[in-house]
């Protein structure tokens, strides 16, 4: 689309329509950021390590699943003051993303502020997913149960978890057993 001046491929892009997709996506499961598979699979381990696959799915116009990722934000600890006189500044002068960090999870500032996820609930969720995608549905779902409300903000508030209320939601429609024709994924059928 275009002319001699101007080309736009951005309306043919296949990943226009990804992007569009996932993001429509964060509010089925209550979550602020969703990952493709390929993006979460090119993470370093280390930083793979503090996300979570939360579902394999097709989207509407293609056939290939692909894994769903998170990241697990707690936005109720983030306090930002725009009258703060830092916020007139140039970005560079005061952010701490300019530092050097030898593990930026548990030592830059902003990150550690919103993290809300630690190691024992990423690794729990991570057996109730994998029960999830191979079909042993009553084992993700006794998994699941517990981790429902395991995740608590910086000021001990529980926080109800988006992605395991839809894991949830999806088996009760088939009363926590696979269907016979279960292959590990499912259409996402929401806009």
């Amino acid at each position: 689309i275009g002319s001699t001046y101007k080309v736009d491929a951005s309306y043919l892009s296949p990943n226009v329509n990804m992007a569009a997709r996932l993001e429509a996506a964060t509010k089925q499961f209550g979550t602020p950021i969703l990952l493709s598979g390929d993006f979460f699979n090119i993470l370093s381990p280390k930083v793979r390590a503090r996300c979570r696959a939360i579902d394999k799915v097709t989207v509407k116009g293609s056939t290939q699943p692909m894994v769903l990722a998170t990241y697990d934000t707690d936005d109720e600890n983030l306090v930002l003051d725009f009258e703060d006189p830092i916020y007139s500044m140039d970005p560079i002068q005061f952010s701490d993303s300019t530092q050097e960090y030898s593990d930026e999870f548990n030592e830059h500032p902003d990150i550690v502020q919103i993290s809300a996820a630690d190691e024992l609930f990423l690794q729990r969720f991570g057996q109730a997913y994998e029960a999830y995608i191979s079909g042993n549905w009553p084992a993700a779902q006794e998994i699941l149960k517990t981790c429902e409300k395991a995740r608590k903000t910086v000021k001990g508030n529980v926080i109800v978890d988006g992605p395991t209320q839809t894991l949830l939601a999806v088996m009760a429609e088939h009363k926590f057993v696979a269907p016979a024709t279960w292959q590990g994924f499912r259409e996402l059928t929401e806009k």
